[in-house]
């Protein structure tokens, strides 16, 4: 598996403006973040069926908690999923090194993380 460098992860030039603008409006907010980072993960996503945003404090690093569907639509599989919003100013980033695995992706099998940032 090849790990993106950091420059392969940037968005592109065109779309800086909008997540500059994203960051600035919830700068002071980080909480507000959070649901809208539930609600554009929703949007996106179709196979979302359910999502919750947890309390801010004391949520075990996750930000929202929900069910995604997989398989067949007929009979679809509700995967647990944990989600986390986390709103960068423009140039920092999350510091997680290579190799290194988030301890909640390790929380069981079925819960995976999704990670939804508003950093450019």
């Amino acid at each position: 598996m090849k790990i993106r460098s950091r420059e392969e992860q940037q968005p592109a030039k065109a779309d800086m403006p909008l997540l500059e603008r994203v960051c600035e409006h919830f700068r002071d907010r980080p909480y507000d973040f959070e649901h809208f980072a539930a609600d554009l993960w929703r949007m996106s996503e179709p196979n979302v069926d359910k999502i919750d945003v947890t309390r801010p404090w004391r949520d075990g690093g996750r930000d929202a908690v929900g069910e995604y569907l997989i398989g067949p639509a007929a009979d679809p599989v509700a995967v647990e999923f944990a989600l986390k919003a986390k709103c960068y100013a423009p140039g920092n980033g999350v510091g997680v090194r290579p190799g290194r695995i988030d301890r909640s992706c390790r929380i069981r099998a079925a819960l995976f993380v999704a990670r939804v940032r508003g950093r450019p």
